[in-house]
């Protein structure tokens, strides 16, 4: 192959990187959410030096759930896992104002435990879930304007709150 054949499979090569890096961003996707397998080719510019770039086999495997956020709709017969109700979740926050106090209020709910724990209150726990349920409610009826999935599956949204602030705080969801 000669030196403008290389140029131009370089070019390609840049191309579709490229358009990796502008799909993550416009997702709001961090370098955790995505996977990319490479495979390795040497290049021979004016025969003194070797540059490495990479071709992509595989663009992208996305790892999180419903990364935009987009609604779904509820079973006839409700939800059997939880697995399946965490994209439902997610979809009930769209509102990035509404995901934004349930993450904020979480974390203040947890500051409140631990903070009870170590001074020995029990009483600061009603203080840590009336805090953060005003929170999630604010967020919902003022901002998300729908009902929290907390009146019909008190458990799983309480888990699956944990789970997105989890996301959050790892870097997998953008906040």
């Amino acid at each position: 192959m000669d030196d403008r054949g290389r140029r131009k499979k370089l070019k390609a090569h840049k191309r579709v990187y490229l358009e990796v890096i502008c799909f993550s961003r416009r997702y709001g996707l961090t370098k955790l959410d995505c996977q990319f397998t490479a495979t390795c080719h040497h290049f021979n510019y004016s025969g003194a030096e070797t540059q490495r770039y990479c071709l992509f086999q595989s663009i992208m495997s996305i790892k999180v759930v419903n990364p935009n956020y987009s609604r779904r709709s509820e079973p006839a017969g409700g939800f059997q896992s939880l697995e399946a109700f965490y994209p439902f979740y997610l979809g009930e926050h769209c509102d990035r104002t509404n995901r934004r106090l349930h993450i904020i209020g979480s974390t203040i709910s947890l500051a409140i435990l631990l903070w009870a724990a170590i001074q020995k209150q029990p009483s600061l726990l009603w203080v840590a879930l009336v805090q953060g349920y005003g929170f999630a409610w604010i967020g919902h009826f003022v901002f998300e304007k729908n009902k929290p999935a907390t009146f019909r599956y008190p458990i799983w949204s309480f888990i699956c709150d944990f789970k997105l602030w989890s996301e959050v705080l790892s870097g997998k969801r953008a906040f």
